[in-house]
């Protein structure tokens, strides 16, 4: 049993200065990771045959320093949900139920929180993960329902919730098409 770390809002918005300082940073680091040693990627490739790379020290150093600043993160009792979002959670108790109070980077201080498995969420993944993490959620009483939303409209984003992870739930008897439940939506 995970003995998770519980914050009361005041003990959340007193990490959120240190959160302002580390999330640009790891934010930096992570474009950086991507951006500034092309030569990683072939290295890589060739890593089976024991290839290298002469960029391998200055990558190591940006990701040792990026996950030294996500340990930092982690090891107050927060969860980091998307470094370029600037996303992260702290798990509270509210009325007796397990929350999670939300920040956002660039918030001064906590502004909302979300129940386990209530208000509103993120599932970022393949079609299979984000289908595994629904089915999750139903499994353990989390959720009984969900709206789907797509903020930044993208048609190839609804194509493949339709048609690669409506499947997979589907399947897995935790979706019934609104045709064959005699309803639309």
């Amino acid at each position: 049993m995970s003995l998770k770390k519980l914050f009361t809002l005041d003990e959340a918005n007193s990490l959120v200065p240190k959160l302002l300082g580390w999330v640009p940073e790891i934010q930096k680091l992570s474009a950086s990771m991507n951006r500034d040693f092309p030569d990683i990627r072939n290295a890589r490739e060739k890593a089976k045959w024991n290839g290298g790379s002469v960029e391998g020290v200055g990558y190591l150093n940006v990701v040792m320093k990026y996950n030294h600043l996500i340990q930092q993160i982690e090891s107050a009792g927060c969860e980091v949900k998307g470094i370029s979002e600037g996303l992260v959670d702290f798990p509270s108790i509210r009325e007796g139920r397990e929350v999670y109070l939300c920040w956002r980077m660039p918030e001064q201080e906590i502004l909302e929180h979300n129940g386990i498995g209530q208000g509103l969420f993120r599932l970022i993944g393949s079609p299979k993960t984000v289908a595994e993490e629904l089915i999750a959620m139903y499994t353990v009483g989390l959720l009984d329902g969900f709206v789907v939303s797509f903020p930044i409209w993208h048609e190839w984003e609804i194509r493949n919730f339709a048609e690669k992870v409506l499947p997979i739930l589907k399947s897995a008897g935790y979706w019934v098409p609104p045709w064959e439940r005699e309803w639309c939506w």
